[in-house]
């Protein structure tokens, strides 16, 4: 879930710097967090469930 989740908010900080015509980094991102992030894990948790499927890209069990 992580992984898809930094895949969302990088994509987000992209099209919001897009947008700024600058890099907004970090800014951004904690704009999607404060804006998307609940909404965001209520539907990976609906279309994923208990599926962790790709989380773990570091190698934590």
């Amino acid at each position: 879930m992580l992984a898809r989740q930094r895949e969302e908010i990088a994509r987000y900080k992209w099209i919001r710097s897009e947008e700024a015509q600058r890099d907004l980094g970090t800014l951004a991102a904690l704009e999607w967090v404060n804006k998307y992030a609940a909404q965001w894990r209520e539907w990976y948790d609906r279309e994923f469930g208990d599926r962790d499927d790709d989380d773990d890209d570091e190698g934590n069990p």
